[in-house]
């Protein structure tokens, strides 16, 4: 048989989130094939680190915990490209991306390929070192067509260097009536109650004052109505103080971390995505999963994901109107349904991990030649 061929997986952390499963689910499927993974993160992050352990897949961390560490963070995975004969970095977020081409300089020999994310519309200059410094990238790959139509804009990406890989997750047996119903209860919510909700970190990027807003309007025209917010973040306090200004802080849960988001989604009656810009929005799948329906603002990917034409995609920016579009689909049962059936049949049939790792593979044998 011939050898594996070893390809480093650099993010920037593996702490809990969307992009940081991606590499984790990545790095699961690249055992069973022809490359080997390596894992690296700049700064740590212990949830995923244990799961990859678990799972028998190297994983480093260079414990960087800020800018003035970044020399000895650039020795450490030296280190690890010389130990590990690493032939190709596919790094993940960007200053991970930065540090992969920092090690492109001192190492001609590797092919770097740089996962792009989401659309930093509020970081200029990120897009302008991304520019400076793309001639040290061989290859992107951008996780939905409005991403890679975002960095051929801003950032002069060469199109035929760019794919385009959509994420994927993997399929789990629906969650039954039954135990909605019994999670509901965990939670102290009843069989009648309307629960809307979204999981996320708690960060300006996310858009929850838009939600809590909006709650102030739906606890005035519809009874039974409550708002749960998972995750944690920098803006808590400041997300319960204004769920207290405008008088629902008894309708707004803040849950906090949740280690199994998808079990959650599976008790709402809407799924909720209101962030001011995205990437491609792995939550929307996990929300079809299980056949919950969903309404996003129009941003990133997710009108990649979310079918047309059944009111689940809105441009409202204030309350009172994303209200409205939060009761259309609560109201509308039969739209709902149809919305979370046809997302459902889209996440199993399009959506996959199988053929999300099959085509990064397929980048990796193309950038090898």
């Amino acid at each position: 048989m011939p050898a594996k061929i070893p390809v480093l997986l650099l993010t920037t952390t593996l702490d809990c989130g969307g992009c940081e499963k991606m590499v984790y689910e990545l790095a699961c499927s690249l055992k069973e094939s022809s490359f080997t993974p390596v894992v690296a993160s700049l700064t740590g992050g212990e949830y995923f680190t244990e799961k990859l352990k678990e799972q028998g897949i190297a994983v480093y961390s260079c414990a960087m915990a800020h800018y003035g560490q970044a020399l000895a963070a650039y020795r450490f995975l030296s280190r690890l490209i010389h130990t590990h004969n690493i032939t190709i970095i596919h790094s993940f977020l960007f200053h991970a991306a930065m540090m992969a081409r920092a090690l492109k300089i001192r190492f001609p020999h590797l092919r770097t390929i740089a996962a792009i994310r989401t659309m930093e519309q509020g970081k200029q200059w990120h897009l302008a070192v991304d520019r400076l410094t793309k001639r040290f990238s061989d290859y992107e790959i951008a996780n939905c067509q409005a991403v890679r139509d975002f960095i051929i804009e801003k950032t002069r990406s060469q199109p035929d260097r760019i794919a385009t890989i959509y994420n994927g997750i993997h399929e789990r047996p629906l969650i039954s009536s039954e135990e909605r119903l019994g999670i509901r209860e965990q939670y102290g919510w009843g069989p009648h109650d309307r629960i809307i909700g979204t999981v996320g970190s708690l960060e300006p990027v996310k858009n929850h004052a838009l939600l809590i807003e909006a709650m102030g309007y739906l606890t005035k025209e519809m009874d039974n109505i409550r708002c749960v917010i998972a995750g944690e973040g920098r803006l808590r306090n400041q997300l319960q103080g204004l769920a207290k200004a405008f008088d629902v802080e008894d309708a707004v849960s803040f849950l906090g971390f949740v280690d199994d988001p998808l079990t959650l989604i599976s008790a709402f009656d809407l799924f909720v995505l209101p962030s001011l810009w995205e990437g491609f929005p792995n939550v929307i799948l996990e929300a079809f999963s299980q056949k919950v329906p969903v309404l996003a603002r129009r941003v990133g990917g997710v009108e990649e994901i979310i079918p047309p034409g059944m009111h689940a995609i809105t441009d409202n920016d204030r309350a009172y109107e994303f209200s409205w579009d939060i009761k259309r689909l609560l109201d509308d049962r039969q739209l709902g349904e149809c919305l979370a059936q046809t997302g459902y049949e889209r996440v199993r049939g399009e959506f996959t991990i199988e053929r999300m790792a099959q085509e990064t593979i397929a980048v990796y044998e193309e950038v090898l030649g």
